[in-house]
This record gives C-alpha cells, sequence and structure tokens, in this order.
C-alpha cells in the first residue's frame, strides 16, 4: 500500500494529482533514465522516482534494461528467476516476469550477470521495447533503468521512449560525458524530450557550476522547469547496505524530499513547498545567483 504523505499534500495539491493520473491514464508513457557515465546514481534514482510515482497514485513499472548488468533487482531487495532473456527466447510473456516491490512498484528484471543479455542486438531490444510498450498490466508509467553511455542499445531505447531523465553529478567529466550523450542521441535523431537530475549535490556553488556548464552546452534544450537538485545524504548509502530504496528505509532523508520533489516535476505537477534544508535551498540560491538565465 502506498505511503501516505497527507501532511504535505492539501486539498487543491491532491486535486491537481488526480487530474494529472486521469490524463496519464489515457496513454501509456515510457521514460527512460540515462547518463553519460557510471556511477552517477542512475539506478537509484530510477527505483526512488518509480517509488514516489506510485506514493502520488502513478502505476508504475520499473524494467530494468542495462542488459547483463542489471542491478535494479539488488537495490530493491528482490530475486528475480526470470527477467528479459526469458522473453527474448518466448518462454515467458512480458507481464509474467513482472514482480510486485516495495508501495506497488512492479518490477522487470535485466538479467543481472547473464552473459546472454550482454550479446543483445539492436532487433531484440527494440522487441523488448515494444512488448513493454504493450505490456498487459494496469500500468501508467514504465520507468526504464537504461545503459550508461551512449551505445546502440540505448539509442533504439531512446528512440523508442517518450521522455528521457538525464542523471549526472557536480563533477566535469560526469557533465561533459551527459553532454556527449545528448548530443549523440541528437544527432542520431532519437532523443525525445529530456529533463536533467544533477545527483549528490554538496552545496549551492556545485548544483550552480553544473547548472551552468548544462546551459552553456545544451541551454536551448534545458530550461529551469526540467531541472532537478538531489542531495548528497548518507541515507541512500545505509539503505543500499539495506537492499531497500531511500524512500522507503528514511522517507524523511533529504534525498527522499528532493526525489518527490523531481518525480513531481517529471510528470507536470507542481512542487510541493518543501523544507528549506533540502539541497540547503538551491534552487532558490541558483535564482538568485543567475538571475534571469534559468
Amino acid at each position: 500500500m502506498a505511503q501516505n504523505y497527507s501532511s504535505e499534500i492539501d486539498y487543491e495539491d491532491e486535486k491537481r494529482i488526480r487530474n494529472r493520473i486521469e490524463e496519464l491514464r489515457r496513454g501509456r508513457k515510457i521514460i527512460t533514465f540515462v547518463s553519460g557515465k557510471g556511477g552517477v546514481g542512475k539506478s537509484n534514482l530510477a527505483v526512488n522516482t518509480a517509488i514516489a510515482l506510485s506514493q502520488l497514485g502513478v502505476r508504475t513499472l520499473v524494467a530494468d534494461a542495462d542488459f547483463g548488468l542489471a542491478d535494479v533487482d539488488l537495490l530493491i531487495g528482490l530475486k528475480s528467476r526470470f527477467s528479459l532473456r526469458h522473453y527474448l527466447s518466448g518462454e515467458k510473456k512480458m507481464f509474467e516476469l513482472a514482480q510486485l516491490g516495495f508501495d506497488g512498484v512492479r518490477f522487470i528484471s535485466g538479467g543481472n550477470g547473464n552473459s546472454r543479455m550482454l550479446r543483445i542486438t539492436v532487433d531484440e531490444t527494440e522487441r523488448i521495447m515494444n512488448g513493454l510498450r504493450r505490456i498487459q498490466l494496469p500500468i501508467d508509467i514504465i520507468i526504464i533503468d537504461g545503459q550508461a553511455g551512449a551505445t546502440d542499445n540505448l539509442m533504439k531505447v531512446l528512440q523508442l521512449s517518450d521522455e528521457a531523465v538525464v542523471v549526472t553529478v557536480p563533477e566535469p567529466p560526469a557533465v561533459t560525458d551527459s553532454y556527449s550523450l545528448i548530443r549523440n542521441a541528437q544527432n542520431r535523431k532519437v532523443m525525445p524530450p529530456f529533463q536533467v537530475i544533477i545527483n549528490r549535490v554538496t552545496d549551492t556553488a556545485d548544483a550552480a557550476s553544473v547548472a551552468n556548464a548544462f546551459l552553456r552546452l545544451v541551454g536551448k534544450d534545458v530550461d529551469e522547469a526540467s531541472l532537478s537538485y538531489i542531495p548528497e545524504d548518507s541515507a541512500v548509502r545505509r539503505a543500499v547496505r539495506r537492499s531497500e530504496p531511500c524512500l522507503i528505509a528514511e522517507p524523511d532523508s533529504d534525498f527522499s524530499r528532493a526525489v518527490r520533489q523531481a518525480a513531481r516535476r517529471l510528470i507536470g505537477i507542481p512542487e510541493n513547498p518543501e523544507p528549506e534544508d533540502v539541497v540547503d535551498g538551491v534552487r532558490t540560491k541558483i535564482r538568485k545567483f543567475f538571475g534571469n538565465k534559468l
């Protein structure tokens, strides 16, 4: 059962959420989380964002498309007997792979450590994406945890997605790699509309530096409404060690609060006021720092 955050959601907010969910149920949406490099927290954010959406009432499924290196099941503490490999072989239908996880979120494994999935072709990736699009389950949003880097398989996933979320951290190599990924996908004409999450922010200077870098590199594609900031938080490491998503293990942590805001932004619901200590009020401070640039 979804956790109740009624103390954070007033009547008008509930009405906005209901209306948005009704809109989402008119057509299933696929949103793919990507990153220019590994180790930026992409999988963790994909899982926790899915839980945040489910807590709002959005029927959500997470599909791990980091084929052969999939680790989402480890983050949520589920042992998957079947994976997308069994769909490709014809042994299972797509809906038969879905397991029920925390707060009603369904999950499909990409097959961790499976050599067959490491050799997956672009045509097989397309089969998987089409199977997910048509999955026979009551799902509003499918969150896909994509591969890191600009692989051919990821390009196919992006081509068949409705939206993307680019995850980076406040480090020059990560920002550069994210820019390369975006430009590569745009040059191939497969990049859907996207948002950016800057993860592991420790202070305003960190966030401002990365925001400025993205504005200079892909400014015409990114505006304030599509930028989210997630703080560095020891609660994430504690949750990972327990094989639980942070939104479940520590729902009042700064990380969890920021992810809930990012999830709202992802589906077009105005942000709900959160305590100022989340990312040290980073969004407000960045507006002041950059003025009208954001």
